[in-house]
């Protein structure tokens, strides 16, 4: 036999080598698994930074979007500079998204996010301005119908004085009239509807009428006499004048809300779509990772099964290989002790140990 060649120091030695190449290549492959699930790992916390990125930065904008449409309202300085503070916070944390996708090599969505932000932003002066000429027409308005107030009543009293007969015919028409400009003047201002604005202009053209008429109901007015109907009637065209403004600044202002809108719109579409693909990714890789376990689990557990079986196979083959000569070298020295000559020394031809006892028991023998 091939193992009666060997030596029983080598045999052992060799039992205990092919264990370990065993070990070490069960380590390996363990190792081997181990380096996927760290992959894996990497790829999901990417995923998960990607989401934690998208999510941020949608959040951003949703609060620059309500700050402007809280400045729309107010035309509050202090509304307006947390426009320009949260609009700083969201443009770095939009080229921060961006650049953790040409990371991941996203180069295409990550130049479109670029673009569509820079669309976005650019939207938010116009808009600002829009708003704050909204703001400066109404005080046109309630300039025009301060004045008004003020210029009506000199006017009322210089007519009054001047000509009893006519102030009785027409100061309660002009009062009325007055009063009813500047009302729907100021309501428009608030209200800002088409039929508010309608009212308005329909009520200023009246009043400037009433003016002229009452203007040419006198005759040999001197030149200060004069100067009171064209304050009433400047301070009346002041009031047409911020009514026009407000109309050409809520034209503007909806054009410039509707391209904001549209901009937001565009900014939240392409972040919802980098959240989603990252959150299915993240889904993906943990499935792929919780399988690549299952059959990572399964491959160590057979490995370790068949290393198990080769073990016990060459301990056994080992043992055997060294009980079995021991058995009957140890049995012929026993009948040697017995003067029984008559002895086979089956394992005087081995080139091991065994044979080596074999051979001086044939001596002692002879």
């Amino acid at each position: 036999m091939f193992l009666d060649r060997i030596r029983i120091g080598s045999r052992i030695f060799a039992g205990f080598f092919v264990l370990v190449v065993m070990l070490v290549g069960l380590s390996a492959l363990s190792s081997t698994y181990l380096l996927g699930f760290g992959s894996h790992a990497d790829r999901i916390a990417k995923s998960t930074g990607l989401v934690g990125l998208a999510n941020d930065y949608a959040l951003r904008l949703e609060r620059l979007s309500n700050q402007v449409l809280l400045f729309a309202q107010t035309v509050d300085p202090l509304d307006r500079d947390g426009i320009a503070t949260i609009r700083e916070a969201a443009e770095q944390s939009g080229a921060t998204l961006v650049a953790e996708l040409r990371m991941n090599g996203d180069t295409q969505r990550a130049d479109a996010l670029e673009s569509l932000s820079a669309d976005y932003i650019a939207t938010l002066e116009p808009l600002v301005l829009r708003a704050e000429n909204l703001s400066a027409a109404s005080e046109t308005m309630l300039l025009g119908a301060n004045q008004l107030g003020k210029s009506a009543a000199r006017l009322e009293d210089f007519i009054t004085k001047r000509n009893p007969a006519i102030a009785e015919k027409f100061d309660d028409k002009l009062a009325t009239a007055n009063l009813s400009a500047i009302v729907n003047s100021l309501q428009f201002s608030i209200l800002r509807t088409p039929e508010s604005l309608d009212a308005a202009r329909a009520q200023t053209s009246a009043l400037t009428d009433l003016q002229e008429e009452i203007k040419s109901s006198f005759d040999g007015l001197t030149r200060n006499d004069k100067k009171l109907f064209s304050y009433a009637i400047r301070d009346n065209d002041l009031l047409k004048q911020g009514a026009n403004q407000l109309e050409a600044s809520i034209a503007g202002f909806r054009q410039s809300m509707d391209a904001f809108k549209s901009a937001v719109r565009e900014v939240q579409t392409i972040t919802q779509n980098i959240r989603s693909d990252a959150m299915a990714n993240q889904i993906a890789l943990v499935d792929a990772a919780h399988s690549q376990s299952e059959n990572s689990a399964l491959t160590n557990i057979v490995v370790a099964a068949i290393g198990v079986l080769v073990a016990v196979a060459l301990a056994l083959g080992i043992a055997m290989s060294i009980l079995r000569p021991l058995k009957r070298v140890n049995g012929d020295m026993t009948r040697l002790s017995e003067n029984d000559t008559n002895i086979a020394l089956s394992d005087i031809q081995r080139r091991d140990e065994f044979g080596a006892m074999s051979r001086t028991v044939a001596i002692f023998r002879e």
